[in-house]
């Protein structure tokens, strides 16, 4: 009898234009938990790349960020205003939610997350997707010296900022005021707009949020983003580097579940993150994302 291969279910989110990962290629075994890797950095730092080369080799669910803007916000360089930005960046989650539900594959998606504000987005929406409880807070830095100090995660995995510790604010207005929503004893996220996203139904798996920050200088950026524009005609132009430095705000100590990958060739940065998210995705790194003890 001839042999058949395993099916595979099919992904329904997949943008990198790339041959699936071959039978013969060494692929990593699911374990009982689902992770979501959030790739994150300015223009230029290799976003795309990395997770394009993670879909390929690892076999995961790629979600390009980008793919969530009109061809009129392309020819903008992808400028946005704050409303546009956070109806964009709640599209992105949920497709990133409903894709790691199902269990099949981790899923990587590349989303700049220039902000503590962007970042918390996705814990907030990732911690009801699991359940879990959010800080009163909300996600964010203390007085404390480090995170673990001004949290008191319980046997729920929760976390609590300490009772006699006054949260630093990150301001006197959220970006996202209306990102979380219960909608129908279910759960919804949207910005201004009336009509709600459904997020899907609380997964059955925990999903393990985890960010990788990719380091990459304002003259680097521009320079490769210039290259960038004149070998492929990118939508994204040098002029619009200045700003996104502007508002960056590079991950924190208290911020656990980012890892920091400087820049790199490209080879090697593809190969170090990689590594990076075999170790944790095997268990052979401790999980540091802000939903395990």
């Amino acid at each position: 009898m001839e042999s058949r291969r395993p099916n595979r279910r099919p992904k329904h989110y997949r943008a990198a234009e790339m041959e699936p990962p071959s039978w013969d290629q060494p692929q990593v075994a699911l374990s009982a938990t689902s992770n979501l890797w959030v790739i994150t950095g300015p223009s230029g730092a290799g976003k795309s790349r990395v997770g394009k080369y993670l879909c390929a080799k690892l076999g995961f669910i790629f979600i390009e960020g980008d793919d969530f803007l009109t061809k009129e916000e392309k020819a903008n360089s992808g400028v946005v205003d704050d409303n546009r930005h956070a109806e964009i960046l709640a599209a992105i989650i949920h497709e990133a939610i409903r894709q790691v539900s199902q269990g099949t594959a981790d899923v990587v998606v590349a989303c700049s997350a220039l902000r503590v504000a962007d970042r918390n987005a996705w814990r907030n929406a990732i911690a009801r997707a699991n359940r879990s409880d959010i800080p009163l807070h909300g996600f964010q830095r203390t007085y404390s010296s480090s995170f673990e100090d001004s949290v008191h995660p319980n046997h729920h995995v929760d976390f609590r900022p300490v009772d006699n510790q006054d949260p630093y604010l990150q301001g006197s207005q959220d970006p996202y005021p209306h990102t979380i929503a219960l909608v129908n004893d279910g759960f919804g996220y949207h910005t201004t707009a009336s009509n709600v996203l459904d997020i899907p139904a609380p997964t059955l798996r925990p999903i393990h949020l985890q960010f990788v920050y990719l380091a990459i200088s304002e003259k680097l950026s521009r320079k490769t983003v210039k290259n960038r524009q004149l070998e492929t005609d990118h939508h994204v132009s040098e002029a619009a580097v200045p700003a996104q430095f502007g508002i960056l705000e590079p991950p924190e100590k208290w911020e656990r579940d980012c890892f920091r990958q400087k820049s790199l060739k490209a080879p090697k940065l593809t190969v170090a993150v990689e590594r990076h998210v075999v170790m944790v995705g095997s268990g052979l790194e401790r999980c540091r994302c802000m939903f395990c003890p």
